[in-house]
């Protein structure tokens, strides 16, 4: 009853959310193209949450170096069989990668971080994709 129907509410936002992406990253692009718009303008509407929430808890606050430590998980063979699962973990345009915003993130973690932060606050470590429901505890133990 009521978990099937909050299922089909959250599905219709999320082809909503998809749809509405697509267009705002249209306009960006053009806005861009037509010199309204400079490239950190674009990029804020390319960027994923999390790239957000990293900008504005790491990369912009003051003396990170003495309060932050990033913890850079890569999923090891994720599977996108059950994309709605993986929206969870990976920056998702329906069933598909979001290529742009996955490229962003990747930058995220590869450089601008690292930028920004000392290597002995940076811990990275890789987790397995687990199907159907991705992390699963047994092998996030050890890590």
């Amino acid at each position: 009853g009521m978990q099937k129907m909050m299922e089909a509410h959250q599905n219709e936002w999320w082809s909503t959310m998809s749809s509405m992406q697509v267009i705002f990253r249209q306009a960006a692009d053009s806005l861009f193209a037509q010199g309204k718009l400079d490239a950190d303008q674009r990029h804020n509407y390319f960027m994923s949450v999390t790239e957000r929430e990293n900008i504005h808890g790491i990369l912009t606050a003051d003396s990170n170096h003495r309060h932050t430590l990033a913890f850079l998980r890569q999923l090891e063979g994720i599977s996108l069989e059950n994309w709605r699962t993986a929206r969870n973990f990976i920056d998702m345009s329906g069933p598909e990668v979001d290529r742009e915003a996955q490229r962003l993130m990747d930058d995220l973690r590869d450089r601008k971080i690292p930028e920004r932060l000392r290597a002995s606050s940076i811990i990275r470590y890789s987790q397995p994709w687990v199907d159907p429901s991705g992390i699963h505890l047994d092998t996030h133990k050890g890590n």
